[in-house]
């Protein structure tokens, strides 16, 4: 097989790893019945999120809130909670785990250290940062930023990949990151919310046709993620949701 072959085979495994292909938690989310949606995150100690720009005021996670904001923007009224500051995070205990981190062993942190469950009228997703790397089949994903885990509203993020450099592009693509993860959890593509037109990515599943959309499939490798970055969110647009996938969370609001 030619080299340049190989290297689009690891890239894709790369980028299924890295996403659930079940169902993400959207149920009733962009529905009347639900009236609170809130993000938990926790962190271990050396994985810290970003929460601060180097030189500008406000916090990265404000790009996660107006992606949010916009995906929620025709579903009634709801109470939105992001933590934006450190110290409204949690500082996970020292871990028996890692550094490389299996499914289930991502999930064993979150039932430990996650506060707050879905209900009815709550929606809850717990965001993790771990100091370590995926790993999936007993192998270590050494390219891979965050993964979205089926149905359970867990999501972790791996600091090692995405890097500490004090530079506005690392919150960007730390966030990016973030809102792609959050995207298959609430549903996105096809993964719980039916597609409103045409824009389901056949070949790498649950992702955007769109390569201007934050749900494309490769911006979940890094080169790509910070090409991502660089080209949507130096500018004054905020939300990286391609329309298509806004107008699934719309219809979806729009059918209840």
């Amino acid at each position: 097989m030619a080299t340049s072959a190989r290297s689009w085979l690891l890239a894709l495994t790369l980028c299924l790893a890295a996403c659930s292909s079940d169902r993400g938690e959207s149920t009733n989310l962009f529905g009347p019945g639900v009236d609170e949606v809130i993000l938990e995150v926790g962190y271990e100690a050396g994985a810290a999120p970003f929460d601060a720009y180097p030189r500008r005021d406000g916090s990265p996670w404000e790009l996660l809130e107006d992606n949010l904001e916009a995906l929620f923007a025709q579903s009634t009224p709801r109470t939105l909670i992001v933590p934006k500051t450190l110290s409204e995070m949690q500082v996970l205990g020292a871990l028996s785990l890692g550094p490389d981190f299996t499914t289930s062993e991502i999930l064993e942190i979150a039932a430990a250290s996650r506060d707050i469950e879905s209900t009815e009228s709550l929606r809850s997703f717990y965001i993790v940062f771990l100091d370590g790397f995926f790993e999936d089949q007993g192998v270590r994903q050494e390219q891979v930023l965050g993964v979205s885990i089926a149905d359970t509203g867990v999501i972790a993020m791996f600091k090692p990949v995405v890097g500490t450099s004090d530079d506005a592009l690392s919150r960007f693509v730390e966030q990016t990151t973030v809102i792609h993860e959050i995207g298959h959890a609430v549903g996105l593509v096809d993964n719980g919310l039916p597609p409103a037109s045409e824009h389901l990515d056949e070949e790498n599943g649950a992702h955007c046709t769109n390569d201007r959309c934050v749900m494309y499939w490769l911006n979940e490798r890094v080169a790509d993620a910070i090409r991502f970055a660089r080209e949507r969110l130096m500018g004054e647009d905020t939300v990286v949701f391609g329309q298509e996938c806004l107008d699934d969370a719309h219809a979806a609001a729009d059918a209840e």
